[in-house]
């Protein structure tokens, strides 16, 4: 079986999930949200107190790249993006281990942090928390995560 076989089973395996609505994780308050939606400016954050729930809340979806060559990953990582952005998620995770087989630097976490870098689709990162990964893995919210459509 080739590469692109296995990525498109991994992929169908991940449509079998729960969807989560993307705001979900946003927040504590249904009201909060909901009156967002409907457009009431008088409860309407401003950019700085959606960008703060977005760092707090949860990643949406994960990917795990621990095995991928470098190419591999790119093309996991594109699929992953595009995926999340027709999705509509805020926050996703990016697992790309901590290097410790790696024969001289971490391969993968240095080529995920150019891959953010030079991507369209990822705005700001950082390390995830421990019970998630820890240094070991890095959260992204997905760029446009802080306008909400009406």
């Amino acid at each position: 079986m080739d590469f692109a076989k296995i990525l498109d089973e991994w992929e169908k395996k991940g449509e079998a999930k729960r969807r989560k609505h993307p705001m979900e994780d946003l927040g504590d308050s249904d009201l909060f949200w909901d009156a967002f939606d409907k457009g009431e400016s008088d409860v309407r954050p401003d950019k700085a107190e959606l960008r703060r729930r977005l760092r707090e809340m949860d990643p949406q979806e994960e990917v795990d790249l621990h095995g991928y060559t470098v190419r591999e990953a790119r093309i996991v990582l594109d699929r992953f993006f595009r995926e999340a952005a027709r999705r509509g998620l805020k926050k996703v995770l990016i697992i790309h281990g901590k290097g410790k087989h790696s024969r001289d630097l971490p391969v993968l976490s240095r080529f995920v942090m150019q891959y953010l870098e030079e991507s369209s689709a990822a705005g700001e990162s950082g390390p995830a928390k421990k019970n998630m990964g820890g240094s070991g893995a890095t959260w992204v919210i997905l760029k446009g995560s802080d306008q909400r459509s009406r």
